[in-house]
């Protein structure tokens, strides 16, 4: 609480909270550690530098260190490197309680510092993911049995998200609302109306244009799901199926695929050998994850504060942004045949849509939080000036300047390793188990035995090499 008598120590405690919020680097600038050799195709030094950002990154995003570990040293093949950092961040996010659901103590602090203080608790889309790569380490080292589970698991994530998402955004938000209130009122900044500021015609104007640019760019999915996670699944239930019931969820899981990016002749293969339940015999599942998905930038809007002595402020807003030097053309060379890869899941839209759903809240909660700042900052300044004290008013506006301008942040965390598109073929086995990408950098592939047989490739950027694993499913 900074409410003292004269607004001397007001002034100086903002100031000096100020500053190392300014120092601090963004989540984006220690993701550069490894994203830049992720992309250039140097994947264990990539992993190194991965496991160092996780180990020394702030509490607050734990989970989200622990996720790009898992996907980076996934692609340098360190499987039980991948598998240890994404259990850590399930076992986290385990800990933070129901996806959507919002932690009432955080969001306080959030009012007054900033969102980027919140512990990141995962998107849908995140905790999908995680378990679809565990699924997919598991397969790699042969444990079938393990990738049962994590299937299940990510199900599990993509069914809770499409029933219980939404509700638990809006009862999180209100929550904020109240808490961020009555924050403003303990520091003696009075009542103000985040919803006024909110429902502004020029206020809801302008973001509605920026947001519906962003909308038309990214064409966000109508539902829930994650089509590689359910291509995924498919694969596996059709190559390992046990009983009736995985012949079952291998037809549920790839007409959801279908539904989502369309048909094509790989998925109409799948589908007629789930429809027949019949495993496959001498086949190659090529699936590739090309490019790097969207980050989150920032834009600044003024709007109405209707705050007295403050009559507009300056709110930062997060907006998606797409990242350029995604591998294209992509196709399979086997048996002197060239087949090209189907986009079976467009990961932005993905992005997209956890992001629009979650945008209502996110606009409520960067006006609330400015609004509050700037209503204890006029409170903190007005005490100032009723001290009568020139040097308390100098100290009081150099301090909640520094304050504002360090906090005014959007929260721009997001799993930046994750790919842009994810596409696949599906080939007859070649005679001399080899196959080449074309497209992507790198030797000839060579196939393991087995009667059905797939191969992983990670494709960060163009022009760079590729990561690649082999591993058999039956």
């Amino acid at each position: 609480m900074v409410r003292p008598v004269s607004g001397v120590p007001a002034a100086v405690l903002l100031a000096v909270a100020a500053l190392p919020l300014g120092a601090c680097a963004s989540s984006h600038d220690r993701a550069q550690a490894f994203m830049v050799p992720f992309k250039q195709g140097r994947y264990g030094f990539a992993a190194s530098q991965a496991e160092l950002v996780a180990r020394d990154a702030p509490a607050q995003d734990a989970v989200l260190f622990a996720l790009e570990q898992g996907a980076v040293t996934r692609s340098a093949a360190r499987l039980k490197e991948s598998d240890a950092a994404l259990e850590r961040a399930y076992a986290r996010i385990q800990q933070l309680g129901e996806l959507g659901a919002a932690s009432v103590s955080g969001e306080i602090a959030a009012a007054v510092v900033n969102p980027g203080i919140l512990n990141y608790r995962g998107t849908a889309y995140d905790r999908t993911m995680l378990a679809t790569y565990k699924a997919l380490n598991a397969m790699q080292a042969g444990d079938m049995a393990g990738a049962r589970v994590e299937l299940k698991r990510a199900q599990f994530f993509q069914q809770d998200a499409a029933e219980h998402y939404a509700e638990r955004i809006a009862k999180s938000q209100a929550a904020f609302d109240q808490a961020a209130q009555a924050r403003a009122r303990k520091e003696g900044a009075g009542d103000y109306s985040t919803a006024k500021a909110q429902d502004d015609p020029a206020t809801k104007t302008a973001l509605g244009t920026r947001y519906d640019q962003m909308r038309a760019q990214f064409r966000p999915y109508a539902e829930w799901q994650v089509p590689w996670a359910d291509l995924v699944d498919g694969i596996w239930r059709i190559t390992n199926a046990a009983d009736g019931s995985d012949w079952t969820s291998a037809r549920d899981s790839l007409r959801r695929v279908i539904g989502m990016s369309g048909r094509n002749a790989f998925l109409n293969a799948d589908i007629a050998d789930a429809e027949a339940n019949r495993a496959p015999d001498q086949v190659v599942y090529v699936l590739v994850e090309a490019g790097t998905g969207p980050e989150l930038g920032e834009f600044k809007l003024n709007i109405p504060a209707f705050i007295p002595g403050m009559p507009f402020v300056g709110v930062s807003f997060p907006v998606l942004k797409q990242m350029p030097g995604c591998p294209e053309g992509l196709a399979v060379q086997a048996d002197g045949a060239r087949t090209e890869l189907a986009e079976v899941c467009d990961f932005e839209r993905v992005v997209a849509k956890d992001f629009d759903t979650q945008l209502p809240g996110i606009v409520a909660r960067c006006i609330a939080s400015t609004l509050t700042k700037a209503a204890i900052t006029c409170a903190i300044n007005q005490t100032a000036k009723n001290s009568g004290s020139d040097w308390a008013q100098v100290i009081s506006l150099i301090g909640t300047s520094a304050y504002g301008i360090a906090t005014n942040r959007a929260d721009q965390r997001i799993w930046e390793s994750l790919p842009k598109r994810g596409l696949y073929a599906r080939i007859p086995m070649p005679k001399d188990r080899r196959l080449s990408i074309e497209g992507i950098s790198g030797p000839p592939v060579e196939l393991c035995e087995g009667a059905a047989v797939a191969v992983w490739a990670r494709a960060p950027q163009a022009g760079s090499p590729a990561a690649v694993s082999v591993f058999r499913l039956r």
